[in-house]
């Protein structure tokens, strides 16, 4: 297909998507109703100022003491508490990190995690709460990354913030569960935001996780084709980090640039990724904009090109052509079933919250407003749509493309 009429079509995506969805069969329906089981709650009580200083203030990361913490009538001694993230910190419904003096164990699908630290997200930018909770379902069902994570109902002195999701953090995902050395946050521009050694290491040891996590990009500027690649994947997992770039481009994830983790992998002596923050998901266009991306020259099939490591996978013919395989086996993989399903149990999950009138109230304080449980259904449906239907562009594009390479 020629680049500017992709481009021109991609302006056009909605109904583009809608229009080719319309006319398949092979996609099944969200149910609307949904039982009304017991909700997951997770009740804080702090001081009058401390709670008045959370709705009220404004990028402040803040810290609170004497923190009371209480999930289903059982007490949880808190040791710290303190407020977490960037952009929710402007909004009056916050987002925390949680340190407890014992385990809360939380249900997560068929079992349950027992957790001293976690994140609780407030979702202030995910609209109808939908889009996190299903990604990180995906990337789970996919093999790409395995978070815990489930809704929940957070309380502050008895009054509803309305619908969170409690986390896993990266760290303890890394250190607990994979014992990992290192955890690198990369920024923009491949920028080292922030890095975390693992108890049993040595401060030292930051130096040689940082030449490692650099080297990457050095490689990028020094090889080409297959010399390149078999010297990158002894840095980097290509394979995985490859089908979560092609996760990106199928859900139109707009910021994801600078919301990746980097954990070290003593069994493969290398770096493994953790994603994180799926709130810019369904988008037209990625972070930098529609005008740079259309600049890029190379394969297409990436949504975003901010990172130096995308680029060159965009690039490299030989690198590209290994990307296609992981796109080609991501897509294959993702059956209208397999993705009807995981939609319909972001639904289930989510949809008892909505039967509270109270909770439903406090979604005023986000960033799309009010909300109602019929906006919810459709939201989901929509954006069940856009996936399948835009798994189905990719497939043929796909197949044009071996076509094209055939001829």
């Amino acid at each position: 297909m020629n680049k500017n009429l992709y481009f021109k079509l991609l302006s056009v995506f909605p109904l583009l998507l809608f229009a080719i969805c319309s006319h398949s069969q092979n996609y099944e329906r969200i149910e609307y109703s949904c039982e009304d089981s017991v909700k997951f709650q997770i009740e804080l009580t702090v001081s009058e100022g401390s709670y008045k200083k959370i709705r009220t203030s404004t990028g402040r990361k803040l810290s609170f003491s004497n923190v009371q913490l209480q999930c289903h009538g059982k007490d949880h001694p808190v040791k710290s508490m303190k407020l977490h993230g960037k952009t929710s910190l402007y909004f009056p419904k916050k987002s925390f990190s949680v340190k407890l003096k014992d385990q809360l164990c939380i249900p997560v699908e068929n079992d349950s995690i027992c957790l001293k630290e976690f994140y609780l997200l407030s979702l202030s930018m995910d609209q109808n709460y939908i889009v996190n909770y299903t990604a990180y379902s995906l990337l789970k069902s996919l093999g790409i990354f395995n978070l815990s994570f489930q809704y929940c109902e957070v309380l502050i002195n008895g009054e509803t913030q309305g619908i969170y999701l409690v986390t896993e953090r990266p760290r303890d995902y890394a250190f607990d569960r994979l014992e990992s050395p290192a955890l690198i946050r990369r920024g923009f521009n491949h920028e080292i935001d922030g890095i975390d050694l693992n108890k049993k290491e040595n401060v030292t040891d930051s130096k040689y996780f940082k030449k490692k996590y650099l080297q990457i990009y050095t490689l990028c500027h020094k090889y080409s084709g297959k010399q390149l690649y078999d010297s990158l994947n002894t840095y980097i997992d290509l394979s995985q980090y490859m089908q979560w770039l092609g996760f990106n481009y199928l859900v139109r994830n707009g910021d994801y640039t600078d919301e990746l983790f980097l954990y070290y992998d003593t069994s493969q002596d290398r770096f493994r990724i953790i994603p994180w923050d799926y709130d810019d998901l369904f988008v037209r266009y990625p972070h930098e904009g529609g005008e740079a991306r259309r600049t890029v020259k190379g394969g297409q099939f990436i949504f975003s090109s901010e990172d130096d490591l995308d680029q060159t996978i965009i690039n490299d013919k030989f690198l590209y052509s290994k990307y296609l395989e992981q796109l080609k086996y991501l897509t294959d993989r993702l059956s209208d079933e397999f993705i009807a399903e995981i939609f319909q149990n972001t639904y289930n999950a989510v949809c008892p919250y909505y039967n509270d009138t109270k909770i439903l109230e406090s979604t005023e304080f986000d960033k799309y407003g009010l909300t109602t449980k019929e906006e919810l259904f459709k939201s989901i449906q929509d954006k069940l749509i856009t996936i399948l239907s835009m798994k189905k562009v990719v497939l043929l594009e796909l197949k044009n493309t071996e076509n094209s390479i055939v001829r």
